[in-house]
C-alpha cells in the first residue's frame, strides 16, 4: 500500500511537471470567449520572444491549440490558468524559460496545481477502475 502511495505522489509530480510544461511548454490553455484572447496573448508573446519551441511548441498554431485542449479539458480551472497566462504573457522575453516561469509565477502555478489536481485524481480513479 505504501508502495502504491509513492507511485501515486509520482503520478502527481509527473502531472504537476506535465502541466508546466505545457502551461509552462506553452502553458497550455486555449479558450472560449474573452480568455481565448489570453491565449493568443501568450502564444504571441512566446511568438515574439522565439520560445515556442524552447517551451515545447513547433508553431503559434499548436501553442493555441494545445492551451485550448487543456483548457477546454478543465474548466473549473479556467480562472487559474487565466491567471497564468497573464503572468507568462507579461514577463520580459529572457524571463520565458520552464524554471523561469515557475519562479516567476509562482503562486498562479500553485492556485492551478491545487484546482487541477483532484480532477487528476478523479481520472486516475476512473482508469483504475477500466484496467
Amino acid at each position: 500500500m505504501r508502495q502504491d502511495s509513492r507511485l501515486n505522489k509520482g503520478g502527481k509530480i509527473r502531472f504537476s511537471i506535465a502541466f508546466c510544461s505545457v502551461a509552462i511548454f506553452a502553458i497550455s490553455i486555449a479558450g472560449c470567449g474573452s480568455d481565448g484572447g489570453k491565449i493568443d496573448a501568450l502564444c504571441s508573446r512566446l511568438d515574439t520572444c522565439s520560445k515556442l519551441d524552447q517551451l515545447g511548441y513547433t508553431s503559434y498554431d499548436h501553442c493555441v491549440s494545445s492551451n485550448k485542449f487543456i483548457w477546454d479539458g478543465v474548466p473549473q480551472c479556467n480562472d487559474a490558468m487565466a491567471d497564468y497566462m497573464s503572468c507568462v504573457a507579461g514577463l520580459e522575453c529572457e524571463q520565458l524559460t520552464q524554471i523561469q516561469l515557475v519562479e516567476l509565477c509562482e503562486d498562479e502555478v500553485h492556485a492551478y496545481m491545487n484546482c487541477s489536481q483532484p480532477v487528476a485524481d478523479e481520472q486516475d480513479e476512473e482508469e483504475e477502475h477500466l484496467d
